[in-house]
């Protein structure tokens, strides 16, 4: 019987094991890119999004990061809303601070939303809650420093965001208002767990001033006839149909609150694509009482026009 022998040479079992260890590097840098924030697919697009909460809800989330899952927990009590995480079999109260001392209040139509976004690149993801009082917005951003979650911010415009999310430069943080006009633009770093206000280094949103239309857009009581100058050429023509259904002889809209990021850079980290969370307020006009909510889910893409929207989604809720 004749035997096949393979000789294998020193070099060929070097670049064996370079390559294994090659692929679990790359495995490991991926898994960790991706754990920075919480990500939904939209259109075949990777954009963060909000999660609306239930009254009552569990998320199981890494929150100091050591690479372990922590139970996050939300509840409502008398309609006003509590949170509680569970790290390494300690529970710890997400307190808000005094300046805006409360969590929120739960309203089937606006409920709490989260984002888990690691906005100073410590392995540990910040928490930015939205949700309302008495038809106001409320903000926070909590941070996990000291074996303690610490509110480090709060405000009650109706808009927050994130540029420079997962690209070569800091993150920074816009908090604003968009209710008859743009409100004056707020802009942070997160630096060893302290917010800085950065407003003076007058950093720009991309599109603002199209997002303003596009809410104003959605809050006329009228149905435009022809769509503006804001939406991009290749926006596939069933997303306009989106505003057409809104059946506004019935329903009337405002605009609760939204979230927003970048997603995609150029090679020079310069923002390419940013998608919008946005969340009306859905009233009807014979009945004020019965209120419900439409999300509709924008994305930005910049064009040789500048940033225009690219596509629209809706869901009801």
């Amino acid at each position: 019987m004749k035997l096949n022998v393979f000789i294998i040479k020193k070099n060929h079992v070097f670049l064996f094991f370079s390559s294994i260890i090659l692929f679990c590097i790359m495995v490991v840098f991926f898994r960790e890119y991706d754990a920075n924030s919480d990500y939904v697919n939209f259109n075949e697009a990777t954009v963060v999004t909000m999660s609306n909460t239930k009254d009552d809800d569990t998320i199981k989330k890494d929150l100091n990061g050591d690479g372990n899952e922590d139970l996050l927990y939300i509840a409502s009590k008398n309609g006003k809303y509590y949170l509680e995480a569970s790290i390494n079999n300690k529970t710890l109260a997400l307190n808000p601070n005094k300046q805006l001392n409360t969590l929120g209040y739960s309203y089937p139509y606006w409920p709490m939303s989260l984002s888990f976004i690691d906005l100073n690149r410590d392995k540990k993801p910040e928490l930015i809650i939205q949700s309302s009082q008495d038809n106001s917005p409320v903000q926070h951003i909590f941070v996990y420093n000291n074996n303690e979650f610490q509110d480090i911010y709060s405000s009650t415009n109706n808009i927050i965001g994130i540029l420079d999310s997962k690209n070569n430069k800091t993150p920074k943080l816009f908090s604003l208002s968009i209710k008859n006009g743009i409100s004056e633009i707020q802009n942070y770093m997160i630096i060893d767990n302290t917010i800085k206000n950065i407003s003076y280094e007058n950093y720009q949103i991309p599109a603002i001033n199209s997002i303003e239309r596009f809410v104003n857009l959605i809050e006329s009581p009228y149905v435009i006839a022809e769509p503006p100058s804001i939406f991009s050429e290749n926006i596939n023509s069933n997303d306009f149909s989106i505003l057409w259904r809104l059946d506004k002889d019935n329903f009337s809209y405002v605009l609760e609150d939204a979230f927003f990021t970048d997603t995609k850079w150029d090679k020079d980290g310069k923002t390419e694509t940013i998608s919008w969370n946005m969340n009306f307020k859905r009233t009807n006009k014979t009945n004020i009482s019965n209120i419900d909510r439409l999300n509709i889910k924008l994305e930005i893409s910049k064009n040789n026009s500048g940033y225009l929207i690219s596509k629209i989604k809706s869901i009801q809720k």
